[in-house]
């Protein structure tokens, strides 16, 4: 700007304001994108540091701090989500006089009460196939969708399913504080009895452990015609906001929350 004098520059210090929050936008927004991607792929050191990047930029921004409080949690370190998170209600308090939202409260008490390391129990399975890269992208943008609690993957040879099934489950398995669980059904056990001897919870008290939880839970060769199965599914997905379920069926479930892979 050359030759322009201050006086001259009517408008130039809002000019200067305007792009500053544009090019502050972009930042956020780039480090966001790119700590998101590191939790799924499970970057962690990587992750951690955009999420210390966006913190910094945008202290308020509460979503960014539930993404540095996850890459704590995932690192097992309880410690310093701790802080983070204290240190977030002190600028709250001190600045606008308000607490964080149940959301990101709920996130922090998750985590100083998971375990560590994080468990991740799949069946064991043959490699997916390397024709299926494009599909398993589409499964797992429904997978990830915000209101996706119940993906169902449909065939009538439901053992076929199980690779696919696994391979989802595992690009996925940064997101959930408490791990992935894959239970295989079958053999006239019920599903809250085999989800139950999976996470060593009596089935008695399973749906109250699991409201606490934030997992994903693979029910493999499940039957859609077992209607006591197929309640206790809704159950879940009603009751349970934090646990997300994919299931292989030779058919649908026709529940009103089912999405189809």
């Amino acid at each position: 700007m050359a030759g322009v004098t201050i006086r001259e520059s009517y408008g130039l210090e809002e000019w200067v304001v305007v792009q500053r929050e544009r090019y502050q936008q972009l930042a956020l927004r780039a480090h966001q994108q790119a700590a998101e991607h590191a939790l799924r792929t499970r970057q962690l050191e990587l992750g951690l540091h955009h999420a210390r990047a966006l913190a910094e930029i945008a202290p308020f921004y509460e979503a960014g701090v539930r993404l540095l409080l996850r890459f704590y949690g995932q690192m097992g370190q309880k410690l310093a989500a701790e802080q983070a998170y204290e240190q977030f209600c002190h600028l709250l308090a001190a600045e606008l006089g308000v607490e964080p939202t149940a959301e990101t409260t709920t996130l922090h008490q998750r985590i100083q009460e998971m375990r560590w390391p994080i468990p991740h129990q799949l069946p064991p399975t043959v490699p997916l196939a390397t024709t299926a890269p494009d599909h398993l992208s589409t499964l797992a943008a429904r997978l990830a969708a915000p209101h996706c609690r119940l993906l169902t993957l449909t065939s009538p040879n439901t053992a076929e399913l199980l690779p696919l099934a696994v391979a989802l489950a595992d690009q996925r398995g940064g997101e959930y504080l408490d791990g992935i669980w894959g239970v295989e059904l079958g053999g006239g056990e019920t599903v809250p009895s085999a989800v139950g001897r999976a996470l060593a919870v009596p089935p008695s008290a399973l749906l109250e452990v699991l409201r606490g939880r934030e997992l994903l839970l693979l029910l493999h060769q499940f039957d859609p015609h077992d209607e006591a199965a197929v309640a206790w599914v809704l159950e879940v997905v009603e009751s349970c906001p934090a646990v997300q379920l994919l299931i292989t069926a030779p058919e649908p479930l026709c529940l009103r929350v089912e999405w189809l892979g």
